[in-house]
């Protein structure tokens, strides 16, 4: 699998570098797990948490990372919402089975970036291009030396910057 493959090439320039970090394997939510999870947090009622559970199990494969990110996306696009005239959660079921999620973290990661801004997306590419490790200075730094390099009429005198 690619992400695996990825995965082990950054855990392997980590350990070269003796970069700490602590590895833990998370194993699948089992049904039981995700349907207590969302009763727990929305406390619908019993038909709608075993179908809601049921779907967000089968669309996730129990990921903890994958489900939790999933809820997210359903709120933010209003499929799970909060009635505060009647004081409780509504789920639109049909929405939820209808919505695509991926199990691949490359393209979840592909797509939650092409929902940034475009400048925030810009200042991602240049990052990547410093590799796993980049501050927010290079980045700028970097930034001004291509406007400067691409736009020659670039105001220089409204950007100072200063190198140690």
């Amino acid at each position: 699998d690619a992400d695996e493959n990825l995965l082990k090439k950054m855990l392997s320039v980590f350990d070269k570098k003796n970069f700490p970090y602590h590895a833990i394997h998370l194993l699948p939510l089992q049904l039981a797990h995700v349907k207590q999870l969302i009763t727990d947090t929305l406390h619908l009622d019993v038909p709608t948490v075993r179908d809601f559970a049921k779907i967000c199990y089968e669309k996730t494969q129990g990921n903890p990372f994958f489900l939790q990110q999933f809820l997210q996306i359903l709120f933010k696009e209003k499929i799970i919402k909060f009635n505060i005239s009647l004081g409780n959660w509504h789920v639109e079921i049909d929405s939820v089975q209808k919505k695509y999620i991926t199990n691949n973290i490359t393209e979840f990661i592909h797509e939650e970036i092409k929902q940034l801004p475009i400048k925030t997306q810009t200042s991602l590419q240049l990052a990547a291009c410093w590799g796993i490790f980049f501050d927010l200075k290079n980045i700028v730094c970097q930034k001004i030396h291509l406007l400067r390099k691409f736009h020659p009429h670039f105001p220089c005198r409204l950007v100072h910057t200063h190198h140690p």
